[in-house]
Order: C-alpha cells, then sequence, then structure tokens
C-alpha cells in the first residue's frame, strides 16, 4: 500500500472553527428562500467546515463529518437546480429540510467550477438522482460566466456528462478534444499551476477509470495526489484553506473505482477512507 501524506494542517485551529461555520451554515440557510444568491456564500461556508472536520476526522467516521459532507452536497447542487428551475422556486432538500429556493436562471454562480464541486461530491454520496440531474445542465448554463474560463472546461463537463449518462461511446471523442483545448495557445486563463497540478492530472485519472485500467489507475493517482499536494502548499494561503484538505475530484473517482471493483493500493488523508466506502450513506436523506 503507497500512502500519499496530507500536508501538515493545524488540526487545533480547524477544530476550533469546525464549529463557528456549522453555526454560521445554519444562521445563512434560511437567507436562501429569499435570496438564491445565497447559495454561492452558503457552499464556501459548507467547504470550509467540510475541509475543518477531514482535518480533525481523517477517515470521516464522525457524524459531524458525514453531516458537513451533506451540506456541501445539497447546497452545490441546489445552486444547478435552482438555475434550471422552470417555476418560480424549486425545492431542495438541505440540512433534512425542504427549502424553497427561488428560480435564478443561468447565472454567474452556475459556472463550471462549481458544476464540477457538484458532481464530485454527488458521486462520492451514490446520488444519482442529483448525478442525472447535473449531466442535463446545458453548456448555455454553464457559458454564464464564461469570461472567466477556457474553452477547455466546457468539453470536459460533457466528456463527465457522456460518461455518468453511460454515453460511453462519445467519452473518447470528448477526451480528445479536452486535451487538444488544454495546449498552451487555448488555455490562456487559467492559471499554470492549477492546469499542471489539478487538471491535467485529474484528466489523466479519469482517463484511466474510463479505460479500466485499474494498474494505471493507481499509478495516477499517487501521482494525482501528489500533485494536489504541490498546489496546496504553494504559499502559506494556499496551506491553510480547508477547501485543500481533501481531494474532491480524484475523490469522487476513488469512489467510482471501488464500486467497479477496482482494488486500490493508494491511501492518503486527502481521500477519507469512510467517504471512498460510503459508510454513513443510508444514514442520510441526501
Amino acid at each position: 500500500m503507497t500512502v500519499v501524506e496530507r500536508h501538515p494542517i493545524d488540526t487545533a485551529f480547524a477544530a476550533e472553527n469546525a464549529p463557528g461555520l456549522a453555526a454560521s451554515f445554519e444562521r445563512n440557510l434560511p437567507k436562501v428562500e429569499r435570496n438564491a444568491s445565497r447559495l454561492t456564500s452558503l457552499l464556501d461556508i459548507a467547504l470550509m467546515r467540510l475541509g475543518n472536520q477531514c482535518a480533525i476526522d481523517p477517515t470521516a467516521d464522525k457524524l459531524d463529518t458525514w453531516v458537513s459532507f451533506t451540506h456541501a452536497t445539497q447546497v452545490s447542487s441546489a445552486i444547478f437546480a435552482a438555475a434550471t428551475a422552470e417555476a418560480d422556486q424549486v425545492e431542495c432538500l438541505i440540512d433534512q429540510r425542504e427549502i424553497g429556493v427561488p428560480a435564478t436562471g443561468p447565472s454567474t454562480a452556475s459556472d463550471p467550477a462549481r458544476w464540477q464541486t457538484a458532481l464530485w461530491l454527488a458521486t462520492t454520496c451514490r446520488d444519482h438522482d442529483r448525478i442525472r440531474s447535473l449531466c442535463g445542465v446545458g453548456e448555455s448554463t454553464l457559458r454564464t460566466n464564461s469570461d472567466n474560463f477556457d474553452d477547455y472546461i466546457y468539453s470536459w463537463v460533457a466528456t463527465l456528462q457522456a460518461y455518468f449518462r453511460g454515453d460511453q461511446e462519445n467519452v473518447p471523442r470528448l477526451l480528445q478534444e479536452t486535451t487538444r483545448l488544454l495546449s498552451p495557445e487555448n488555455a490562456t486563463k487559467t492559471h499554470p499551476d492549477l492546469l499542471n497540478k489539478v487538471v491535467r492530472p485529474q484528466l489523466l485519472l479519469f482517463l484511466q477509470l474510463a479505460s479500466n485500467d485499474e494498474s494505471g489507475f493507481n499509478d495516477v493517482l499517487r501521482e494525482t495526489l501528489e500533485a494536489h499536494r504541490e498546489f496546496w502548499t504553494a504559499d502559506s494561503r494556499a496551506r491553510t484553506n480547508p477547501v485543500g484538505y481533501i481531494a474532491p475530484g480524484p475523490l469522487a473517482m476513488v469512489s467510482v473505482a471501488r464500486d467497479l471493483g477496482f482494488t486500490l493500493d493508494v491511501e492518503s488523508d486527502y481521500l477519507p477512507i469512510n467517504l471512498i466506502r460510503g459508510s454513513w450513506i443510508t444514514e442520510f436523506r441526501f
């Protein structure tokens, strides 16, 4: 078994912050019913809480960690439910209650970065209804904030949508197009560190998953986690950002690989083992 060590974290500080973030989430959740734009700040709170919880509970064995994971999953998906709603509002399950979220239509909130976050979380939760809904989000909804993103990301989203819809025939073509758009002359808006240490490694990891290459998947998983660690230790601000305490993209892909029967020989605190196993999934309404 290969172990990729997580970068050092001040777990005492994380333990101090987690309860305040939980209280902030509860305080801000009712505001979403009046103003759906609050979902983005609520998601930020949920992701920071999740990171801190995973810092102090690296195996994701505790109830509070699963509650925080559930909240992040629900809020990220709610952004796209609001963006694609056909009625004036949409009912979204958040924190074990139905919240009436006003419809927004496509907005700067429904961008491809948040879409990926929503997909990774829903996949790790094995929430097939949310995955199906996210796979139905059209490119026009994601492109509202397109000036901030390179074109490769829309092809990448289309690749993931095809895979999770079971449209395996089109995955190789879409992967090839994504790779072409990732060339330096095409990917000019994305920071090189993000491209080289997050985007490209995750693309290669997905390629091994889609190819059912167990050995290749394990090799690339190790490299992907090492690159994740490099990205989130670039400076003091990155090192202390709770969002980097886990690796949501690789975590989702490892969860799929496990369910497909892959033997996994890489472990890391970036990939909480009980999230991979889905240990608490039957305990929640997601």
